[in-house]
């Protein structure tokens, strides 16, 4: 780099490095393949000893060389063409402690090009990106700790980001900055290659993620699977933003206390996750997805979780923005196991039309699914504080002869003048732990309660009130009075 240069840093064009690349149509352009240069460049470098990609557009034809046993300090300030193959991969060392590797991309890296429209419609229609197709990885760390990595803009790989565990060796501690990781068929992908390795405590910073799916962790069945020390732990991202994704964040398997901070999932029929799943906690398999927080996160209430909501999750301080009153802010299951709940602490609904006009709850079910629908939480607003808070079924006055009980309603008043009138109580089958009560107003005639287990009273008398509860089979009298 000349006799001035004060940082002892590399250059790749004292490797013969050319920076030709051009592009007319199809997936990659053409130009002087730059693998071999920096390949050389890299043996070269001392340990630790910067090497410089300067500005201009360069074309990679093949896959560089791991890096392993040096540590490797790459800065590249111009724009990188990859023909869909791997980039920087990071592996562990033959020997000792991991080596720390630092790398710093400034330009754009672009794994192929001439992806088609990437948009709601085209989505619908099928004629969207072909995201199976998609191949190459453009950074990522293998069995290794405590890297770092800065991206300016990845588009057109199959991950744009991978940190992976195998071999029995966990990939840990390792952190990820990035401004917009675009048109990528996963955008940051997590995964343990042979089951048994850690991917845990890595740190994401965003940056914009957009393509098919933004985050995927692909975790694993182990055999005796550990709600507390699952092998996808303690990975936390900030400032993340999803946008324009086919699906949004995936977690799958034995993961545990993962956290979302300051993320946003965008909502819009346009511009926010274009399929069914926003957020899955839990797919299927014998591992749970436990303890994840989304703390002070943005979402649009039609862009919230459709998927499971794992074990032990915890929404902190999370403004969930109403688009119209119709949709629900807490209406999905979540998952419970030992101890199992999910926690809602701070959400705020900030849309004032939509405020006191949310008619979901939340049911609490156990973690094989059966409802208990008597555990719930709804939205409330009162004196301009809002929160979630457990939920009471309604009051209904009976004026008629007959009247059968409904979901939303807990406490029947019965006021009928013309004689006996008839309640009927839900199936019990359908209401595990359900209380149901029965007041009698009127002066002189008599109720009578249909659906009650045998030899249970099934009458009330002057202004008598009764309470029955159901244990999923029959509706047993709990009170009367």
């Amino acid at each position: 780099m000349g006799a001035d240069n004060k940082l002892n840093a590399l250059s790749i064009l004292d490797y013969s490095g050319v920076a030709d690349y051009t592009y007319t149509s199809g997936t990659m352009g053409s130009g002087t393949d730059n693998t071999g240069p920096l390949n050389s460049m890299m043996a070269a470098a001392a340990e630790g000893q910067l090497m410089i990609i300067p500005e201009g557009k360069w074309y990679f034809a093949s896959k560089p060389n791991d890096w392993k046993d040096k540590r490797m300090n790459l800065l590249i300030l111009g724009d990188t063409y990859h023909n869909s193959v791997d980039f920087i991969k990071i592996v562990a060392p033959t020997s000792g402690a991991d080596r720390l590797h630092r790398f710093e991309h400034r330009g754009r890296a672009t794994g192929r090009e001439g992806i088609p429209s990437h948009t709601k419609a085209n989505y619908d229609a099928g004629t969207g990106p072909n995201w199976a197709s998609f191949t190459g990885v453009f950074y990522q760390v293998v069995s290794n700790s405590k890297n770092y990595a800065c991206l300016n803009f990845v588009t057109g790989f199959a991950s744009a980001v991978s940190i992976i565990g195998g071999a029995g060796l966990g990939s840990q501690e390792n952190k990820v900055e990035f401004q917009w990781l675009y048109k990528n068929a996963t955008c940051i992908n997590l995964k343990s290659t042979d089951g048994a390795s850690y991917v845990d405590k890595n740190l994401f910073f965003g940056g914009r993620t957009s393509g098919g799916t933004a985050i995927d962790v692909d975790g694993y069945a182990a055999s005796s699977p550990d709600p507390y020390n699952g092998a996808f732990r303690g990975n936390v991202w900030f400032n993340v933003l999803i946008e324009q994704c086919d699906t949004g964040i995936v977690m799958n398997g034995d993961c545990t206390y993962n956290s979302f901070i300051g993320c946003k999932i965008e909502g819009g029929v346009n511009t926010g996750v274009f399929g069914p799943t926003k957020i899955s906690l839990r797919q299927t398999g014998a591992n749970i997805c436990f303890g994840t927080s989304f703390v002070s996160m943005e979402i649009l209430s039609s862009s919230w979780i459709s998927g499971n909501m794992g074990v032990n999750t915890s929404i902190v301080t999370t403004p969930i923005f109403l688009e119209a009153p119709t949709y629900a802010l807490l209406g999905h299951n979540a998952i419970g196991g030992i101890g199992g709940r999910l926690s809602v602490i701070g959400a705020t609904s900030l849309s004032a039309t939509a405020r006191g006009d949310i008619p979901a709850n939340i049911d609490m079910i156990t973690y094989t699914n059966t409802p208990v629908p008597d555990t719930q939480f709804a939205y409330e607003v009162k004196g301009g504080v809002e929160r979630a808070v457990l939920y009471e079924r309604a009051d209904n006055t009976v004026t008629t002869a007959s009247y059968t009980v409904t979901g939303s309603v807990g406490m029947v008043y019965v006021n009928y003048t013309g004689g006996t009138a008839t309640i009927t109580l839900p199936a019990a089958s359908s209401n595990p732990r359900r209380e149901v009560t029965i007041k009698n107003l009127h002066a002189s005639n008599t109720v009578t309660i249909s659906g009650s287990a045998a030899g249970e009273t099934n009458s009330l008398t002057t202004k008598q009130a009764i309470t029955y509860r159901s244990n999923g089979t029959s509706w047993y009298v709990i009170s009367k009075g």
